[in-house]
């Protein structure tokens, strides 16, 4: 929604707070992953990057999840 109101998605720097404080999600609470722990936002050239580091809440520890591996192409 916010890309077809402004034509661009946010930055890595405003990431998903900057949604937040727009009012695009619902309440006022950032949307946490399964494991009660934030999302990481990425700005990418083309579109953006959603990551969950999995239930080992650590990065690059093999159950890191993507939004980009999640959807169909």
């Amino acid at each position: 929604m916010y890309n077809n109101d402004h034509s661009i998605y946010p930055t890595t720097e405003e990431g998903l707070e900057h949604l937040s404080s727009n009012n695009y999600f619902d309440g006022s609470n950032l949307p946490k992953d399964s494991w009660d722990s934030n999302f990481i936002y990425l700005k990418q050239k083309e579109g953006f990057e959603i990551i969950s580091m999995g239930p080992n809440k650590q990065e690059s520890g093999g159950d890191d999840l993507y939004y980009s591996k999640c959807i169909n192409k």
